[in-house]
């Protein structure tokens, strides 16, 4: 009789422990749920609401009645610093973040560009303190009308990634527009984000300006051209019904310059901007020309491109180690008025 009662006891006191192992279970499947709807939720916001338009009331418009424009592109790499290498998530305190933004701001500030397009920026992102870098860099550099695009947003409590490009003008924007361009990996695109582009109309001096910003994918050539090809074919661009710059990280090379990729066939998303589709831009002659990378640069991948109805009387390369990448900036005119 001793072993059936020993085994009645045994039961009774596993009772409780496996009513314990079951409420633990079902609490990690509620919050297992509750924090993939939260994903869900923020992917699904960055989906719908993908561009963001502020104007920085506190900070004066640009200086009226200019004949020149001068523009700037820069990938600040999520202000992590020079190193190709370097994690994103460095550990560092929001004091050093800001740190950080404000010697880039400083610089683009000295650079004097009317408008700067900005690649890897942050928006709301647990490594880099969920500061809105686009819209620091642009108080502190002076830049009153920013336009923010997201390329991936994602999060859950305590956890967020927000990031993509954005365009700082010191002249009202308008006609944000989100350009989607093809994806290297759907299931990717679907729980994070891909490279997109943005295009605005600037109101200038120098009369309207569409801005294209571009962050092309630096994993595959073939994904670029498709990209460079949907860029081009996009209503307002590949008409070029206005002057039009074309500002960013392109992560390829034309041909004649180093390293020049190629697709199976033989395509070149910076050949298949230049060659025969009314766009121009001046090509690095050297390495005091190359931008990537900041630690050992080898070659360019940073360009501004205008169309032919903008003439460029400068070409600037501003070294300096705040971001794997280096700034370039551009001063053009309208080829009328600059023949004139």
């Amino acid at each position: 009789m001793a072993v059936p009662a020993l085994r009645y006891t045994i039961r009774l006191m596993a009772r409780p422990a496996r009513r314990k192992l079951k409420t633990a279970m079902w609490v990690a499947i509620t919050c297992a749920l509750l924090l993939t709807a939260i994903a869900v939720s923020s992917r699904i916001y960055g989906k719908l609401y993908p561009l963001a338009h502020l104007v920085l009331e506190d900070i004066p418009q640009g200086t009226p009645g200019k004949t020149m424009l001068k523009v700037g592109t820069y990938n600040i790499a999520h202000s992590r610093g020079c190193g190709t290498d370097v994690s994103n998530w460095t550990g560092r305190t929001r004091r050093l973040v800001i740190a950080h933004l404000n010697m880039i701001a400083a610089q683009i500030k000295a650079s004097d560009c009317d408008i700067v397009v900005l690649n890897e920026v942050d928006f709301d992102s647990t490594w880099s303190r969920r500061i809105d870098a686009a819209a620091h860099i642009a108080k502190a550099a002076g830049y009153r009308y920013v336009c923010e695009q997201k390329n991936a947003h994602v999060g859950v409590p305590f956890l967020k990634c927000s990031f993509g490009n954005a365009i700082l003008s010191k002249y009202p924007l308008s006609h944000e527009t989100l350009i989607s361009l093809p994806a290297l990996s759907a299931v990717e695109n679907l729980l994070a984000g891909k490279h997109d582009a943005v295009t605005c109309t600037a109101d200038t001096p120098i009369g309207d300006i569409e801005v294209v910003g571009v962050h092309l994918d630096s994993r595959d050539e073939a994904i670029r051209v498709g990209g460079m090809r949907t860029i081009l074919g996009h209503d307002g661009v590949a008409a070029a019904r206005m002057p039009t710059v074309l500002l960013g990280d392109f992560n390829s090379t034309p041909s004649g310059t180093p390293t020049v990729p190629k697709t199976a066939e033989g395509d070149n998303a910076m050949d298949v901007l230049l060659e025969g589709k009314g766009y121009h831009t001046l090509l690095p002659q050297g390495p005091a020309d190359y931008t990537f990378s900041a630690e050992a640069p080898v070659r360019t991948i940073d360009y501004i491109v205008v169309s032919d109805d903008l003439a460029i009387l400068e070409r600037q390369t501003i070294r300096s180690q705040l971001s794997d990448h280096f700034m370039v900036a551009m001063t053009v005119a309208l080829r009328q008025q600059h023949a004139e």
